[in-house]
């Protein structure tokens, strides 16, 4: 009878020395990078951590559309308004590690399966470890659950994770408070003053970050462009909602910018109440408390999954403030505000539901638009829907795209046709810069463009590092995220002995594209299509135990997705060996790329918002 154990990763360094011969297989269902790099240099030759990526993909692949018919299930069951402002009910993949345990439950039954001999799975999730636990069981092996936890330990992470709420509420409203305090030292401004045809108003939702000011505190619109230019142009009044992300400099400084633009920028904290913070946690509180009781895939329950998840994450503080906006919306009505047109970026997150909820509400003669304005993935959840899923989700009245192929990727995610409309490119401006002069790059200059995770840029440098073992006189360049720390990167990189680069933080991406031979991607990123839009050869880089966000779909391109360092040195290889007549299929793709992606703004596509 095959021997299979599962183990935390807190404990699991103690079975390496006391537990375990050699001769066990393991399996890491888990996304710390760092921790399994740093294991497997400390027990290096007795120890292999092996990972899931041979099945990770094709098994997400297999349970997709079981998983969302079981989530539309789920956010059908508890659909309310609270719970619409909650990360799971997003679906979105990236928000939560949901998805991802739930891949790691099905490719551990697969490993199970096709392995001989004594399995050992380390676990990051009690959750995922007691699923597991009771397939395997029903399967007559002989297993242990080292996760399994007593009734002293539920009762300490029940008390835990109390303590801990009650920190994240108190957290949040001293961050409230401080936000209060700084608008204080703006002047409110009268909302309705100068406005001769208040339903002629637009109201403007968008993101706000540190990359929006420049030295002196100007404000450049990056979402949407020189839409609001021509709304005011059409004889709009524009009022722009910001929603903040990854600021650095003082709020009060911030609000001192906003308020001196040419657009009327609202503060929300000029016009919330005090009860309106309330509400919003209260809202959170009740989601992070929410049982789940049934959530099959494939006959499996993996309710449990979705529990643990709410409970961890279910108060999330920068969720609840751009959740305010809700109530905001309440607040301009009481105000007199009348909107003709209710236009965001649309990206199927979670600060959008209960926004779309309240604005039918508060303003039901509104037109309200989505704007797609980044990339799209086959796995990111929150753009697809089951069947009949459109009917309760919380949706625009109309999905414009920012490319001709984005209408086609969602109508086949599900979204319903009426509701898509093609659009132009407002956000990505500087694609039409491209300069590429078809010559070939000498060097080799080889760029790595991040995203949000650190998990997906750890296991690009792992795979580049071997990858490059052979090749001489080359250089990486990195170009960070935003939410990336380069301090952390940089112990990784020096952990795991990954020399040769240079980080590309400055400048315009297209410059740093006009000097790369080749360009590795982690996915997640829009950067890869600009990248193929530019002619540069990319090689899109597959991850073994997280999920892969690939944003480029054109099927026929010369190279498909990679999963092994060994397939990363082929395409390397085949890079460095291109002709100039090779380097032409690449110009091609790139025309064809912008045809496809990047539709240029012109009047004809602006009337998509105008009229």
């Amino acid at each position: 009878m095959q021997k299979v154990s599962i183990v935390s990763k807190s404990t699991a360094e103690k079975f390496f020395q006391k537990k375990y011969s050699s001769g066990s297989k393991w399996f890491c269902l888990l996304d710390d990078y760092l921790w399994i790099a740093e294991m497997e240099r400390k027990y290096k030759g007795f120890v292999t951590l092996g990972r899931v990526g041979e099945y990770f993909s094709k098994t997400m692949v297999e349970i997709k559309q079981d998983v969302l018919k079981g989530w539309a299930d789920l956010n059908k069951t508890h659909d309310e308004f609270y719970w619409w402002g909650g990360q799971v009910a997003s679906k979105s993949t990236t928000a939560t590690p949901l998805m991802t345990n739930i891949v790691y439950l099905f490719c551990a039954r697969k490993i199970a399966e096709e392995t001989k001999g004594e399995i050992v799975f380390i676990v990051q999730s009690p959750a995922l470890a007691e699923i597991l636990s009771r397939i395997l069981k029903k399967q007559d092996r002989q297993l242990t659950n080292y996760c399994q936890l007593s009734g002293f330990a539920r009762l300490q992470r029940f008390v835990v994770n109390n303590l801990r709420l009650a920190a994240k509420i108190a957290l949040f409203m001293i961050r409230c408070l401080k936000l209060i305090i700084a608008a204080q030292g703006v002047k409110k401004m009268d909302l309705k003053q100068n406005l001769s045809e208040p339903n002629k108003s637009v109201l403007i939702r968008t993101w706000v970050t540190e990359s929006n000011f420049d030295n002196e505190g100007r404000f450049s619109e990056r979402i949407f462009g020189v839409l609001p230019e021509r709304l005011k142009d059409k004889g709009c009044h524009v009022f722009v909602l910001p929603m903040f992300f990854n600021i650095q400099r003082p709020m009060y400084r911030i609000y001192r910018y906003l308020r001196n633009q040419e657009f009327f920028i609202i503060i929300p904290e000029h016009y919330l109440k005090i009860f309106d913070y309330f509400y919003v946690a209260w809202g959170a509180i009740k989601v992070s408390k929410t049982k789940i009781s049934r959530f099959f895939i494939n006959g499996i329950d993996v309710s449990s999954l979705v529990s643990e998840i709410l409970e961890a994450q279910g108060f999330e503080m920068s969720l609840c403030s751009l959740n305010l906006s809700a109530y905001l919306l309440n607040r301009l009505k009481q105000k007199g505000l009348l909107f003709e047109k209710i236009i965001y970026p649309y990206e199927g997150n979670a600060p959008e539901n209960q926004f779309l909820l309240a604005a039918r509400k508060y303003f039901p003669e509104s037109e309200i638009t989505g704007y797609q304005h980044t990339g799209f993935s086959h796995n990111q959840y929150a753009y697809h829907f089951a069947s009949g899923e459109a009917t309760f989700h919380p949706l625009p009245d109309k999905i414009v795209c920012s490319g001709r192929i984005y209408a086609k990727l969602f109508k086949e995610a599900g979204v319903p046709e009426e509701m898509i409309f093609q659009g132009p490119n407002l956000r990505f401006d500087k694609v039409y810069l491209r300069q590429s002069s078809g010559n070939l790059v000498k060097e080799n200059i080889f760029l790595v463009p991040l995203s949000f995770s650190y998990a997906l840029a750890y296991d690009v440098f792992l795979k580049l590092r071997d990858a490059l073992e052979e090749v001489k006189d080359y250089k990486v360049y990195i170009r960070s995220h935003p939410l990336l720390d380069l301090v952390v990167l940089e112990k990784f990189l020096t952990k795991i002995h990954f020399e040769n680069y240079e980080f590309a933080q400055g400048g315009i991406w297209q410059d740093w594209l006009l000097k790369a031979k080749a360009v590795i991607t982690t996915g997640a990123s829009i950067t890869t299509t600009e990248a193929v839009a530019a002619g540069v050869p990319v090689i899109r880089v597959e991850p073994d135990n997280v999920i892969h966000y690939d944003h480029f779909h054109l099927d026929d391109y010369p190279f498909p997705p990679v999963n092994s360092w060994e397939a990363i040195r082929k395409q390397l290889a085949y890079i460095n060996d291109l002709s100039r007549e090779d380097k032409i299929v690449f110009e091609c793709f790139g025309q064809r790329t912008m045809e496809e992606y990047f539709t240029k703004p012109d009047l004809r596509n602006m009337t998509v918002f105008l009229n």
